[in-house]
């Protein structure tokens, strides 16, 4: 009975456009910002339980954002949707499979080893930049959930 009303609950909010509870919403997109460390792989089935993926930070404005909600949140170390596992040295986002290349924010010298690290953290110690690093390294994630999911005006 309780699931069948947490399910119903959901139905609700999504068919009233709204962004589920504790995700925020940014340029009509909601995003769910978690504490929990997993490892890459693991983050990314995260999110797809939501309908979600990790977070494609492909433009500067999303960027910015990122790093302000990050610091109020008191997120530091974070996966980002981005990995060259596939294709080393080939950056591109998972699902989508858009190469990384209109936009990046990688830390200089980065990325640095792609036959060992191949996704991408964004961290406040390299002042929000990206760096590659191990995907079996456990982060704090940031899901994307696109669609018609949007917050109520």
């Amino acid at each position: 009975m309780i699931k069948s009303c947490l399910i119903l609950a959901l139905m609700f909010q999504c068919a009233l456009g709204a962004c589920w509870l504790g995700w925020v919403e940014f340029k009509g997109v909601c995003y769910s910002f978690n504490p929990d460390y997993l490892p890459w792989l693991s983050a990314q089935a995260s999110c797809q339980l939501y309908g979600a993926r990790l977070i494609q930070v492909d433009s500067q404005e999303k960027q910015e954002w990122l790093e302000k909600t990050l610091k109020e949140t008191n997120l530091n170390n974070v996966w980002i949707g981005g990995t060259c596992r596939l294709h080393q040295s080939t950056w591109f986002w998972v699902p989508s499979y858009r190469p990384i290349k209109n936009y990046t924010n990688w830390l200089a010298g980065q990325p640095g080893n792609p036959s060992a690290e191949q996704c991408i953290q964004v961290y406040s110690g390299y002042q929000y930049k990206w760096n590659d690093l191990s995907c079996l390294t456990a982060l704090q994630y940031v899901c994307e959930k696109i669609g018609t999911t949007k917050v109520q005006s």
